[in-house]
Parts: C-alpha cells; structure tokens; sequence
C-alpha cells in the first residue's frame, strides 16, 4: 500500500503587451499594457493497493495480481487579477524578435495607479481519477535435452478505469455604480530583478490574496459573468469510464547461443465520455450549454518476434519485428466542443480519434565490460498508421464556415528511422572513493516523414512531437549509502503542431538543460531525497514556421523538491 500527498503553494506575475497599430518599422501606438497576478494552491493525492501472489499447478507456474489505484487533484484557491494601461505609444527595438525592447512614451507606464480593472477571477478544479486492474501470468517449461528449453508462457490483464473533471469558474466584476480598482491599492512586493538573464527587472503584480479578501467583504459590489462561467467551466468539465482487456500468448526458444522469443497479443479497449458543448454568438456572449456523449472501442492483435544471439559471454546482437499501438489522450476523446463567433474559432475533443498501430523494426548490439558497464547501439524503422497529432485549420464551406478549428486528429502513414548509441560505465577499477564515479551517456537521431491528407494541399513533414536529436550524458556516483546525478539533458527543435501551410506549423526550439538529483539513507528506515531542475534557467520557446518568427519564449527558474521517505 502507498499513500502519497504533494502541496505546491504558487504566485506567479506576468507583463503583456497588445499593440493595436503599427506607425512605422519601430514605433507603435494604442497599445494596451497588462499586469497580471495569480495566486494558487493546489495538493494531489495518491492512493496505491497492491496484493498478488504465485502458486504452482502441476508444472505450471501461476503468478497473479490486483492493482487499486485512486488520484485526486484539487485546486482549491486560483486568484487571478488582470490589470491594464490603454493609449500608450512606444519605440519597439526587434533587434531580438524573441525578447523586443519597448520604450513607452512619457511616465504614465511606470505609474502604478494609472492601471485598472473591473473585475477580479476566482475558480477552483478537481479531478478524480480511479483505476483497478487485474492480470494473470501462467509459465511452463519444456526441456530440450541438457542445455535447450521451451518456455510457454500465456495471460491476460483487464483494467478498469473513471475518470472525472469538474471546474467552476467565476468573473466577479464590479457594479457600473463602483470605482474601478487601481493597481497601486492592490499591488504586492513580488518583483523579479535581472529576469530574462539580466533582461530586465520586474515588478508591479497584483496582490490577489487581498483582492479575494476584498470581495468576500463585499459581496454586494460585485456582479458574475454568466458568460465567462461557462466559457471556462463547461468545456473542461467532464465524466468518463475506459476498460481495457488483453490477453496474449508467447514462446520463448533457449539455446546456447540463441534466444528466441515468439508472441501474439489481443487487446480491445472501449470508452464512453460525457461533455459539453459550449455556444457563443457574433458578440462572444454566452448562448447555451448542450451535453454531448459520445463512446467508441477499438481492438487489434500485436504479434511480435525477438531475437538474441550470443556471440560471447559479454557481447549480444539482438534483432525484433513487433506491431505496437499508441492510444489518443483521455482528455483529447472527451466530446467537448467551445464555438466561439466573435473570434470565428471552435476549441474541440475529438471522440472519433482511433490507435495509431505501427510496425517496428529493431537490430541491437551491446558489450558488458568486464567492470560494471555497457556499451550498445542499434538502428530502427518505424512504418506508422493514422498518426496522432495536433491540427489546426480553417474550415471551409458548411455553418461555420471560415472558423479556425483546433482539435486533435489522425493523420496519414508515416515513418521513422534512425539510429541509437549509449554507454554506461561504473569506475569500479579506481581506488578508494573514486570507485563510486560512474558515467551514463546516451544519444538518438530520428528522421521522419508524414504525409497530411487532412490539409487542403497534401504535404509531406516530420512526425510531429519527434525530435530528431535527443542526448544525455549524466556524471553519477553511488557509494556509502550516497547516490547522485548531475545530468545535461539536450534536444533539437521539433513540429509540435501542424497547420494549414508550412508557414502556420508550430514548433518547439531545441534546448539543453541541467538537474541535479541525489539521495541518501540512514539506516535501514529512512531515506532523504532532492532533486533540482534546471540549473542554468534554459529557455522554453516555439514558434511559426522558422525561427524568424517566434511564437512565445520562457525563461523558468530552477525548480526542484525534498523528501524524506520511511520504509517499514
């Protein structure tokens, strides 16, 4: 049994900038400037019972287990204040069209009580996610005179799984008769000095703690949005149950040098998702609420062939052919669906979405030293079928004719190819405390195609989500109940959606990145652990098309967690 409980306590501020005409190559005007605040606390709860066990039939070997599994996620505290300066003017320097420079015209953008707001968002989210399963596994051996053997070896597993989102989302906005709230009465000590590595410095956030203690005196000053309510509340709060049963069969050959393993696995997996479809007309005013439900199964049979060959004790070539299958998110199968007039844009699920098989083509080959460590590469294909991915386009013809829709889809066939190399050594050979150094590297490169027949013109790009360069190299070391990684974890830029033309594909931009995790036991009872992430604050950015034209970029601060464990 395990229980775990996690709290995260979360402020976070924001500057924006909405620039409504260009004057000139770098100056700008009607510019609205926003300053936003938001304050939230949130816990996840996880529950894990576990009980199985193994017995013997005869010759057969029986091993059988159940798993019961229970998640919550409650955000019970999410303020949210957004305050704004209009009719401002600026020279803007895009000198680095990731990170422009604005200088505002006169003082009024440095005044904090120039900025106002209306209103004041408060909204609270849980999910509840259950899930129980349930295998068996049955073993029996065949010798094949004094070295040789068959094992037979057949299963199955079935899993059942809830789950259940509900958000409830307010716009608290104050009475036409009530004095819009100044920035300068409401603003917090939060400040970021030499952000965006010595960018700029920072300050100027609502405090919206006393925001919300505002308006829990004063009720009476403030009116509810209906239209903000069911916006936000309605598309992302649903219901829905999954089951998943397989069963599979396999054989595997032992010989001196060669081990072969034959199988076929069946799997079905059915769903049903209840959700909303939200409708806003010309005005971007909330109209009506209908429940959508919608389920749909799938099944296919996986049959897989592996091969090891033994070519010395500490050198092996390994060979497989396998058909895999991906399934769609839960989330991107509910039947949600947010139509938006005003903007002419419909935000949608899609229930229809189906697995996405792939064939698999794998050659392997690896070398133990004769300390502890490994040495091994390999090249692999992938042939893909009804790629997953994310699609934005602009409907054409129909009642919403000329609607930007964002929704989840399957593609066309794809493919993939590359290869893979990665060593792992433990210097057991140095004297004395150095024998705990050990060294993990690991490289991937990936090429792959997708034709898009979801597109008005079918073209030919990298699967999306597929990195085509992915590494690591980790300094380790693990000796008097010590154990620790220092790690640079790098990637290139990737396709993360795709769009109507090239020019409208979204891509995320390749970054190297640095954590630290080490752990310690005392005793035979307790363990202390801590792990830090992103040491040197690498950016996140994506954008259109290429680089010329970036989409956002973040810089995080290092981010990491402490723990104590205790093991009976």
């Amino acid at each position: 049994m395990i229980y775990n409980k996690y709290y995260e306590f979360q402020y976070s501020g924001s500057v924006g900038n909405s620039i409504g005409e260009w004057n000139s190559a770098d100056r700008a005007s009607d510019i609205t400037i926003y300053r936003d605040g938001r304050w939230r606390d949130y816990h996840r709860d996880i529950f894990t019972l576990n009980f199985g066990g193994k017995s013997l039939a005869g010759k057969m070997k029986i091993a059988y287990d159940i798993n019961l599994n229970k998640g919550l996620y409650d955000q019970p505290k999410y303020w949210n204040a957004s305050f704004n300066l209009g009719d401002q003017s600026a020279r803007i320097n895009l000198a680095d069209p990731s990170q422009p420079v604005l200088t505002y015209d006169g003082a009024d953008a440095s005044d904090m009580s120039k900025y106002t707001t209306r209103n004041y968002i408060n909204r609270h989210e849980r999910v509840d996610d259950k899930d129980a399963q349930a295998s068996f596994n049955a073993i029996r051996e065949f010798k094949l005179g004094n070295e040789n053997r068959i094992d037979l070896k057949f299963g199955g597993r079935y899993r059942y799984k809830t789950n259940e989102r509900f958000r409830n989302y307010y716009n608290h906005v104050l009475l036409a008769s009530e004095d819009a709230f100044t920035l300068s009465e409401f603003m917090s000590g939060y400040k970021r000095d030499n952000f965006l590595n010595d960018f700029m410095n920072l300050n100027g956030f609502p405090e919206t703690e006393r925001m919300e203690q505002y308006f829990q005196a004063n009720k009476g000053e403030f009116s509810d949005d209906p239209t903000y309510t069911r916006q936000n509340t309605d598309p992302d709060s649903y219901e829905g149950k999954e089951d998943m049963m397989a069963a599979y069969v396999m054989g595997t050959l032992k010989t001196n040098k060669l081990d072969l393993v034959a199988g076929v696995r069946f799997e079905r997996t059915s769903f049903d998702y209840k959700g909303n479809q939200v409708l806003l007309d010309e005005t971007g005013t909330y109209i009506s609420t209908t429940k959508i439900d919608n389920g749909n199964s799938f099944a296919g049979f996986y049959p897989s062939l592996n091969l090891k060959y033994k070519i010395s004790n500490r050198t092996n070539l390994r060979a497989a052919v396998t058909r895999s299958l991906s399934r769609p998110n839960y989330y991107d199968l509910v039947p949600w669906q947010e139509i938006e007039k005003r903007r002419k844009r419909i935000n949608q699920g899609n229930p229809g979405l189906v697995e996405e098989p792939a064939i698999n083509y794998d050659l392997l080959g690896e070398h133990y030293f004769q300390s502890i460590g490994l040495l091994s590469g390999g090249v692999f294909y992938k042939d893909v079928d009804k790629v997953l991915f994310d699609y934005s386009y602009e409907q054409k013809g129909g009642e919403f004719d000329g609607y930007r829709i964002n929704t989840k889809t399957n593609g066309g066939r794809g493919k993939l190819y590359g290869f893979e190399v990665a060593w792992q050594q433990q210097f057991t050979f140095l004297p004395g405390f150095l024998n705990g150094f050990g060294i993990y590297t690991n490289y991937t490169y990936i090429q792959s195609e997708l034709t898009t027949p979801t597109v008005e013109t079918a073209r030919k790009i990298a699967m999306p989500e597929m990195r085509p360069h992915v590494g690591n190299v980790s300094l380790t070391y693990e000796k008097y109940g010590f154990s620790g990684r220092v790690s640079s974890y790098f990637f290139a830029s990737y396709l993360t959606e795709v769009g109507d033309e090239a020019r409208f594909d979204e891509h995320e931009q390749g970054r190297t990145q640095l954590d630290f995790s080490a752990s310690q036991q005392i005793g035979k009872h307790f363990k202390l652990t801590l792990n830090l992430s992103n040491l040197t604050r690498a950016k996140r950015s994506d954008y259109f098309g290429s680089k010329n034209y970036p989409l956002n970029t973040y810089v995080d601060g290092w981010w990491g967690s402490a723990g104590v464990s205790f093991r009976f």
